[in-house]
């Protein structure tokens, strides 16, 4: 994955980690007078919501190169494009996972934050996002093949997302008809899950965790069919 950089796999770490501290820092200066909707620190509400966002956006971003990227690899017979997807799937997984433990590592290290209140919802929600994004990046490679265009729009997605899934505010905030919109997308329940998760005493009352669980399983089922309809011609050389 990083084989073009001369930090190899450590710029995985660095690249996210230093985006995540960059904005917080900006955001400390910016709100540290300002108090949160939950919480004591404006610090950790922003990044509860910011290390899941770039969690899934990681995730569904770096499946749409994988059959020009891998062409020498998909050469040998035993190793699919799946088996590819899903390695690097993991493995961006891991990262963030890693990065998001330092990031909260460094918060509590400087006296801002603490621990989660409930880790095991935390971990739940993180497995579902895992899910929700790993159909979806199926999707995005089966997209991504047919038409390079897709690899432009997708960021444009993610920018939208970012801005509609509760990073920097709460649903409260919102006016009534832009918070029934917003609460169409997915990603805004995966915040507030895990906000639930980390917040003691704090109990959404925006969650849906079925909805949520719909959605999953929705971008499962169709990035299973994507990928079942165009796998072999995937694996065409270009």
């Amino acid at each position: 994955m990083f084989s073009a950089s001369r930090l190899g796999y450590a710029w995985a770490l660095v690249e996210p980690l230093s985006h995540v501290l960059l904005l917080s820092v900006v955001f400390m200066f910016l709100g540290r007078d300002s108090r949160p909707p939950i919480g004591d620190s404006m610090l950790t509400f922003y990044m509860t919501g910011v290390l899941a966002f770039l969690f899934f956006a990681h995730l569904t971003e770096r499946a749409m190169d994988l059959p020009a990227a891998n062409r020498s690899l998909l050469l040998v017979p035993a190793v699919g494009i799946f088996d590819i997807l899903a390695a690097k799937s993991v493995l961006s997984a891991v990262t963030d996972l890693v990065v998001a433990a330092a990031t909260f590592a460094l918060l509590i290290g400087f006296g801002v934050g603490g621990l989660p209140a409930d880790p095991a919802q935390m971990v739940a929600c993180y497995l579902v996002l895992f899910l929700l994004a790993f159909g979806i990046a199926c999707v995005n490679l089966v997209v991504s093949s047919y038409s390079s265009a897709w690899d432009k729009l997708w960021p444009s997605v993610l920018r939208v997302q970012y801005f509609t899934c509760g990073v920097f505010y709460h649903p409260l905030d919102m006016p009534e008809d832009i918070r029934s919109l917003i609460l169409l997308n997915p990603l805004l329940h995966v915040t507030e899950w895990m906000r639930q998760g980390y917040f003691r005493g704090y109990e959404s009352p925006f969650l849906d965790i079925p909805y949520l669980l719909q959605w999953t399983i929705g971008s499962l089922l169709l990035g299973t069919l994507f990928f079942a309809a165009a796998a072999r011609q995937m694996r065409q050389p270009a």
